[in-house]
């Protein structure tokens, strides 16, 4: 079985649990001046169940899980369906397992659902990786990697792994997420 990449899967990671903190339900922002000791409880109960999901399915990811990852985001966006990041876990499985349209899916309804800023990287590599594969739309794919490039730079990131996938998009080379910066193919499961 492939590994899908360390550095993405760690950026995937941290990015989701951005997001988990961002887009949890905030008791806070409700409309009711005070919240109640239970409502604060249930707020805090529902903020712990998500991050514990988020987390399960990262985890799942990060190990090429792909099916487990799957079925855990499914809870999430059952639970929380205006929680971008179940979709972005959902779609970088979707993925991993080749099933090329309905990651594509899941990174149009993220964007739909207005994530944090730092969603936006994973978003838009998984889906230049997605157009790519489908073939469609490859010099949109092209410019969604580069999208990808800028962003990483802009946040003083790393760009070795974008721009390793823009050179085999360029060169007209297969391309998935499992593909490691250094190599040319996959990379072995441990």
């Amino acid at each position: 079985m492939k590994n899908l990449s360390k550095y993405f899967a760690a950026a995937l990671v941290s990015l989701s649990l951005v997001a988990c903190s961002s887009k949890a339900p905030d008791v806070a922002s409700s409309s009711s001046p005070s919240p109640s000791p239970s409502a604060s409880a249930s707020a805090i109960s529902s903020n712990d169940q998500l991050k514990t999901l988020i987390d399960k399915a990262s985890s799942q990811l990060t190990s090429n899980d792909f099916q487990g990852t799957l079925d855990t985001s499914n809870q999430i966006i059952s639970q929380y369906p205006d929680n971008p990041v179940g979709y972005l876990l959902r779609g970088t499985a979707e993925s991993g397992l080749k099933n090329y349209q309905s990651s594509l899916d899941d990174m149009t309804k993220v964007l739909k659902l207005k994530p944090p800023d730092a969603l936006l990287p994973g978003v838009y590599l998984t889906a230049s990786i997605d157009e790519y594969n489908l073939q469609q739309n490859v010099d949109d794919a092209k410019q969604g990697m580069q999208k990808v490039i800028d962003l990483y730079k802009s946040a003083g990131q790393d760009t070795k792994l974008p721009e390793f996938y823009l050179a085999k998009m360029n060169a007209g080379e297969p391309v998935d997420i499992t593909m490691k910066a250094d190599s040319s193919s996959p990379s072995p499961s441990n």
